[in-house]
Formats: C-alpha cells, structure tokens, sequence
C-alpha cells in the first residue's frame, strides 16, 4: 500500500496549482468590461452591449438612409454587434495587460512547466478531462482571444452554459427576426420594403422588442439547461493551456 504522505505530496502541489489558475481567472473576471459599444461601418447603427457581453440596446440612428440602403439595415446590425464584441475583446485584454495579468500567466505557466512539477505533462485529472477532439494548432494570441471569450460565457450569477438553440424574437409584427444565442446576435432580417418607410425611432422600436424577446428566449433555454459546465469547464480549458503546449503554435 502506499504512504499516504507520499499520496498526499502528490496531490497537494497540483491542489496549489488549482488554487493560483482559478484566481488568475477571478483576476480576469473582474477585468472585463461592464460596457462596450459599437457601430457598422456606415455608423448607421449602434449596438450596446453588457456586463454579460450580451446585445442590450440597439439604436438606428436618424439619417439611416443615407449611410445604408434599407436592404442593409439587417446587416448593419449585426456588423455593429460584432464591432462592439471586438471593441471589448480588445478593451478587456487591454486592462488585463495593464494590470500585469499576462506577467502572471507567464509564471504560472513557467512554474507548470518545471520538471518538478508532479503533474505529469500533458496529464489531467479525470475530473477535468475532456471529450476526445481533433488538436488543432493555435497561436497564443487566439488562444488569450479565445480565453477571454470563454471567460466571458460565465457569469457569476446565475451560472451560464453553452446553448445552441436559436432564440428568435420578432418585432414590429415579425417584420424584423433577430436571432441570439449565449454569443449574441446570430442575424437579423428586416423587411426592406417596410423598412425604407420607417423612422430611425420606429426602427429602434422594433429592433428593441425583437430583442426583449429573443432575449427572454435565450434565459429560458439557459435555465432549462442544467449548469452542469462552468467555471470547473473553463478552469479544465486554462490547465489544458498549461499543461498541454504542444497545441499550440509559436
């Protein structure tokens, strides 16, 4: 039988190792931005999003036609959505590099990698082991991007998972159909006949209820979903950085 000591020294550093990932991911959390914005290249619409890095406000603005045709309008939505999800990707990295996060990600990773380390290389516990998936290669900035955006799937409250379901929501009497999902808008079709009739405000209107609903829509299939991934999921996610560099690229 072996010791328990000799078991317990080699549970204890990895335990440590544990403790200093999920605080460098607390120290991330709270560096994300509480509120970003961004607009389609035109400037013919603008998107807020929140704390939660979810669409809160969509605003047309008044001399729409002249910076979009009405066909484009849709569009413009989503091209203003992702705008704002660049801006705060790039916004919270930046934070989180003034801050010396990175710094402390390097040691980390420099003392995970120390032959020393118990932990075998490339070696998880199973209860962060995941489904076997193909490796493909990445750069350590898609995978600071991609860290950040998983991070940023997690709220504190209520706990949020990944849902695929598409959320539609309708809006001035289903001529306008947004779609959503935990990554936000997905698209969004206005009719363009109506639309070049409409007012920047009556558009708004709209483009907000198509929200609210798709919105309730999202909740709902948050909910329903048991939060059975998590925190524990991305903690698996930043000791798989850690522990397994031959995914990525230099």
């Amino acid at each position: 039988m072996r010791d328990i000591m000799t078991e317990f020294s080699e549970v204890a550093p990895f335990e440590l190792q544990v403790s200093a990932i999920k605080r460098l991911i607390a120290e991330a959390f709270e560096k994300a931005p509480r509120r970003s914005e961004g607009t389609d290249d035109a400037a013919s619409v603008r998107v807020v999003l929140g704390g939660n890095g979810l669409p809160e406000r969509i605003q047309v603005v008044a001399d729409w036609r002249n910076r979009v045709a009405p066909e484009k309008i849709g569009d413009a939505v989503v091209d203003a959505f992702r705008a704002a999800v660049h801006k705060r990707v790039v916004t919270w990295a930046v934070a989180l590099e003034e801050t010396g996060w990175q710094n402390k990600a390097n040691r980390l990773q420099q003392y995970l990698n120390d032959d020393n380390i118990s932990m075998p290389r490339g070696r998880l516990p199973a209860a962060f082991k995941r489904e076997p998936a193909e490796i493909v290669p990445r750069t350590l900035e898609d995978v600071a991007e991609g860290f950040i955006k998983a991070a940023d799937r997690i709220s504190k409250t209520p706990l949020r998972v990944k849902v695929r379901r598409q959320n539609i929501g309708w809006g001035a009497a289903k001529k306008i159909r947004l779609i959503l999902d935990d990554d936000g808008i997905k698209s969004c079709t206005i009719d363009c006949e109506w639309a070049s009739a409409r007012t920047a405000a009556e558009l708004s209107e709209g483009l907000s209820k198509a929200l609210a609903v798709a919105r309730l829509s999202l909740a709902k299939n948050l909910k329903d979903n048991a939060p059975n991934v998590g925190l524990e999921d991305l903690l698996g996610s930043a000791l798989e950085l850690f522990v397994n560099p031959h995914r990525f690229t230099e």
